[in-house]
């Protein structure tokens, strides 16, 4: 609906001026693209801003979908990371007004495998948030913070995130944020072995990994990785696909987003159905994305299944 009329007034908004249309698209490529039904239909504009990201006068909303864009992508993590510097330049923190360029620029270190930046941008947005009451970037803040945390290995630091998030009276986070919350909550505590906290978890969230938007897919994705750590092999493999299927039509093929390829390849050996050939050729090219992307952590991942 937000995309439509975006879409709607776009004629409009062009007598305004290059500016005004230059906020139009990316507002239009940054709804459109989180979603599969829709990211289609932006494609061309995503590529046009990307191109134009590369520019010294580059508007910060610019460089924060860029950012967005190139790590999802799987360009070469520098690059990621730079243009996510570029966009938080001098601490940088949204207003409400003004909020997509932040978690664009965060998540983009975040699959770009930049922690300590990530992690600094985070402990400014809570001190922000603090300060002003904002709860929605308090949620976004803690959503992401506790993702970054759990590929860190810091599992109860991501619990607890999660937790803040999806469990603190009166925050208003918004589904996308309680999709990722709940992804990073049951992903840690499948990782510490708690599978039966891990599945009721879940179950108040459930219906957000039934969505076809990135945000879902994370949470499809520690649903299908704690189906496989119960053994329930087929199930794991039925998420995982439809995580795969999410990352290729919203532009994201970058282990850095999901490693989806190789945690399916570990559901296919492990239900034993012969598909053994499809699981190494689907955890050989996550290693070759990883090595092309300079992602340490997902090569790591990914040749762990190869």
């Amino acid at each position: 609906a937000a995309l439509s009329v975006l879409d709607g007034v776009a004629d409009d908004v062009t007598a305004l001026g290059p500016a005004a249309e230059l906020m139009v698209d990316i507002a239009a490529v940054s709804i459109g693209l989180l979603d599969a039904g829709t990211a289609s239909t932006v494609a061309a504009r995503a590529a046009r801003l990307r191109a134009h990201a590369d520019a010294a006068d580059a508007p910060r909303e610019l460089l924060g979908l860029a950012a967005y864009l190139a790590g999802n992508a799987g360009e070469p993590a520098a690059t990621v990371r730079a243009l996510a510097e570029r966009t938080l330049a001098d601490g940088a923190v949204p207003t409400p007004a003004d909020l997509a360029w932040f978690p664009q620029a965060t998540v983009a270190l975040v699959y770009a495998e930049g922690y300590d930046e990530a992690l600094t941008a985070y402990q400014g947005a809570f001190s922000a948030a603090r300060a002003s009451g904002d709860g929605v970037l308090m949620a976004l803040a803690g959503a992401q913070r506790g993702w970054a945390l759990l590929r860190l290995g810091d599992l109860l630091g991501a619990e607890l995130d999660a937790r803040g998030v999806l469990e603190t009276p009166a925050l208003p986070a918004p589904p996308l944020y309680q999709a990722l919350a709940c992804g990073v909550l049951v992903g840690s505590l499948q990782e510490q072995g708690a599978l039966m906290h891990a599945d009721a978890a879940m179950a108040p969230f459930a219906r957000l990994a039934e969505h076809d938007t990135q945000t879902s897919a994370v949470l499809r994705f520690a649903r299908g990785q704690l189906r496989a750590a119960q053994h329930r092999f087929g199930a794991a493999a039925d998420d995982l696909r439809a995580v795969g299927r999410i990352a290729l039509a919203t532009g994201a093929p970058s282990p850095g987003n999901l490693p989806w390829r190789s945690a399916l390849a570990v559901a296919l050996a492990g239900d034993g159905d012969g598909a053994h050939g499809e699981a190494r050729a689907l955890a050989e090219e996550e290693v070759e994305l990883a090595r092309a992307a300079g992602l340490p952590r997902a090569l790591g991942i990914a040749l762990r299944a190869a």
